[in-house]
This record gives structure tokens, sequence and C-alpha cells, in this order.
């Protein structure tokens, strides 16, 4: 077993060092897998968020992701060209980041990967193996004769934890206020057997008077938890100091709401998802792009955020094929501008899929 962070002490000499408690940057990154998943960072929502760059460019804002326990951030804007489209085929070319532990490399950064011109196109397969690994930011469809990269040319597929998602604790949180307190008993209890005995001695009681008064909270929130405010509130005051000394987040509160799961975290973050199979009301139709069909509606959240939220969505214009979905964002609502083959005014809207995620305090 190899630990980190311990003193090194040279065992060698001054000119040939050699530290007994060194480590590599691979070991490091083992460490770090234990404690994060692969992903993007969530500060700010728009961290490697792909957008138009003007013409056939795209712009991939400031952010930072995590990748096989390796950490990248790019404090700029970077902008990347976008190869001229065919005259009669579609393609889709995918914004990744790339870790590479290879010798010449030893980085992660951000590259293209340019798909090749179909009547079917796919973007090309990402590659996952221990030393290169890669995660999409968004993926590009580019249109025959396109000459201009669109907000309905891009699909943002950082959400999506098959080809991306976020950066989350290895090991969730969760909010249990009967197995969070066994977990510090059995903890005490490990402590207590290990001193001698006049020390558990004279610690007995103060621990004792500690369990007694908490036990009696989760008693009171167990059989009053519907009346009881004042006892409630006082748990969760217990909880939150712990899960700060913890460093973890947990989910408050879950709702569902006209089709829509809620769900609100400690730290003040909220999340809201719909997914309906069909929507055959409330579509405008909007002049986008020649020879394509682009439908508007808003969804309103059941629940107003803070302040705009990131939302990501996907849907269908009637039985055709799909070629991008863009979102419109407020704290109140989200619109949302399905482009495809058909309409979803005249045809309805299918698969529709909507994450919302922001500030609900």
């Amino acid at each position: 077993m190899y630990s980190f962070p311990f003193e090194s002490k040279n065992t060698g000499t001054n000119s040939s060092p050699e530290w007994d408690r060194a480590i590599t940057a691979e070991n490091e990154r083992d460490f770090n897998k234990l404690c994060w998943t692969n992903g993007v960072f969530t500060t700010p929502v728009t961290s490697l968020m792909v957008r138009p760059g003007g013409g056939m460019s795209i712009e991939v804002m400031p952010g930072g992701c995590h990748i096989e326990g390796a950490r990248g951030y790019e404090k700029n804007l970077r902008r990347m060209s976008i190869a001229s489209a065919s005259s009669n085929l579609s393609r889709i070319d995918r914004i990744i980041v790339r870790f590479d532990t290879a010798e010449p490399v030893r980085s992660i950064e951000i590259y293209k990967k340019e798909g090749v011109p179909s009547t079917t196109p796919f973007p090309q397969d990402i590659i996952r193996q221990s030393n290169y690994y890669e995660l999409v930011l968004a993926d590009i469809r580019i249109p025959a004769g396109a000459t201009e990269i669109t907000n309905t040319c891009i699909t943002d597929q950082r959400a999506n934890s098959d080809l991306c998602g976020m950066v989350l604790p290895a090991i969730p949180f969760e909010k249990q206020s009967e197995d969070l307190w066994k977990q510090l008993k059995d903890g005490v209890s490990l402590v207590e057997s290990a001193l001698d005995g006049t020390t558990a001695g004279t610690l007995n009681n103060r621990i004792s008077t500690v369990e007694a008064d908490l036990d009696s909270k989760i008693t009171n929130v167990k059989r009053d938890v519907t009346s009881t405010k004042s006892d409630v509130v006082d748990v969760q005051n217990d909880l939150e100091q712990i899960a700060k000394k913890l460093g973890k987040d947990w989910i408050i509160e879950t709702s569902t709401i006209d089709g829509w799961t809620v769900e609100k975290w400690q730290s003040g973050k909220m999340v809201q998802r719909l997914y309906k199979g069909k929507d055959l009301a409330g579509w405008s139709d909007v002049p986008y792009m020649p020879n394509a069909k682009t439908s508007a509606k808003t969804y309103i959240f059941p629940v107003p955020f803070k302040d705009v939220p990131m939302a990501l969505a996907s849907a269908t214009g009637g039985s055709g094929i799909g070629m991008g979905v863009t979102t419109h964002n407020s704290a109140t609502g989200t619109t949302l501008h399905v482009t495809g083959s058909q309409s979803c005014t005249a045809n309805g809207g299918y698969a529709i899929s909507i994450l919302a995620i922001g500030k609900w305090k």
C-alpha cells in the first residue's frame, strides 16, 4: 500500500537523493479517482460549453474537467475552426477533452474529431483506455452546404453521463440521520477501545451525555416530524454542521410537479427534469434555416430558479430527422427551438427531455 501525504526523507546522498516516501503522478491520480468521477466541473455552469464562434468556427468557454485522476483547466476562451461543409452530404464533428499520458503529451487538452460526410452521418467513436481517455463536450452537425455554425448545429453533451457527465463525489453523501449517527458512534467506540481504562472512563460520561442528547433528537423527529418544526430544524442544523466538516452535499427535498422532478440540494443547487413521450400542443413555427423546420415552445419551471440556470434539451419533430435543439433560458422557464425535417407545430414534438441545473437559494 502507498499513502500520501507523508514527509519524505532522503535515504541517499545530496548528490544522488533517494526519497523514501516519494510518490509518482500516477499515484496521485489514483488518489484523486477515489474522490471524484470523470466529467466537467459544474462551476461555472458554462464550464467548457461549446457555442458558435461566427462563420465556420466554434468557441469553447473557460472551465475545468477531471479525467482519470487528472484535472485540466482552460482559463481563456478557445476558438476552433470547423472544416468546410460537403456540398451534398452532412457530417458530425465532435469536440472533446483528452487525457493522454504519452511522453510527448502528458496533459489534458481540447481537440476536434472531424466526422465523415454521409447520408446517415455519425460522429467518431471516443477512446477510453487507462493512458488515453476522452470526454465529449459537444457534437456539431454540419449540414450539406453550410457556411455558418449556429446554435441548432450544436448538441451539448456535457450532462450526458455516457459521453461526459459532471464531476461528482465518488461516494455520494446520503441524508440518513440514523446511519450517520451510527457511524459516529462506531467511531467513538473504536477510539474508546484504544484508550486505557482511566481515560475511557473519564470520557464515558461526556460521550453518554452527547449520545443521549442526539438520540433524543432523532426519536423526537421520528415521532412528531410533521408537527414539531423546531426539532426538525435542530436535526437539520446538526447534519449541516457534520456535512460541512465532511465536505459533502445532499438532497434535502424531492418533489414531482406537473411531470417535472425537482431536487433541492443543501448547498443551494436545484435540479429540475422533465420527460414527455409526446407533446402535440402549444408549438409555433420559427423561420430559422432553409430546407429545415424549426418549432418553438416555452416550458415553465414548476419552481423558479434564483438566477438563470443551465438547461439542456433533446427532442424530435414528428417522425422526422432531428437536427438539433437549442434552449433559451430564464429563471422561470426555457424555450426550446427544435429543428429537423418535420415541424412540431404540424406533427407534434416527441421524446422531449429537459435538464435544468441552477440555484434555489
